[in-house]
């Protein structure tokens, strides 16, 4: 535990930008909410993450965040606790940057396990997410024994019909089975994570 730090870090709210389910209090640019007491990670605080997917891990939501945390600090791994929590930066709904990266890490799976997966599935998961092609690749996977990587793919070709916290929970799921179903480097894996923030808004990227 520490005093009167200051740390920028990632957050992510509801769409409706509120901080919490069933919470009055909204993010918004420039607004700083405080927490009176002593803030522990997991526990008590305002959080926030060093990372995007530190930040997703502990509010999967779609609309992300560059904070500023500060006072006392409490943190672990990469996630963080504070007693206040200026919003410094983005307020950007990244629901269709968080469904890329899904099918770009289920892209990079499928590559290295299944060198002979149906061209309409390859289009899907090399595409910018378009709906003819989505269908496509739905209609080749639909009614067949699929292996574990083509059951991810499949996941990434409904996601569009989700939206909110089941959007973004689902993304977090098919891109972390992905990654360890490939048995990537960590190399590998730094870089399909890297690519979720190279999508991100350029003014959010540190």
């Amino acid at each position: 535990m520490n005093t009167d730090q200051t740390v920028n870090a990632w957050y992510f709210s509801w769409p409706d930008h509120r901080i919490e389910y069933r919470s009055r209090r909204k993010a918004a640019l420039g607004v700083t909410h405080h927490y009176r007491g002593v803030p522990e990670v997991g526990v008590q605080g305002l959080h926030a993450g060093r990372t995007v997917c530190g930040a997703l891990d502990l509010s999967p939501q779609p609309v992300v965040w560059r904070v500023e945390l500060s006072g006392r600090i409490d943190s672990c791994g990469t996630s963080i606790a504070a007693q206040r929590r200026r919003y410094i930066g983005g307020g950007i709904d990244v629901s269709r940057e968080l469904c890329a990266w899904a099918r770009r890490c289920v892209l990079a799976l499928i590559t290295r396990r299944c060198p002979k997966a149906p061209r309409p599935l390859m289009k899907w998961l090399k595409s910018d997410g378009r709906e003819p092609l989505r269908a496509a690749a739905l209609e080749c996977l639909e009614g067949r024994e699929r292996t574990e990587a083509e059951q991810l793919a499949y996941r990434t070709a409904i996601l569009p019909s989700m939206c909110g916290m089941s959007l973004v929970r689902n993304n977090l799921y098919i891109a972390s089975e992905a990654v360890r179903q490939g048995g990537f480097s960590e190399a590998e894996t730094s870089g399909l994570l890297g690519a979720l923030v190279g999508s991100l808004p350029m003014d959010m990227v540190p």
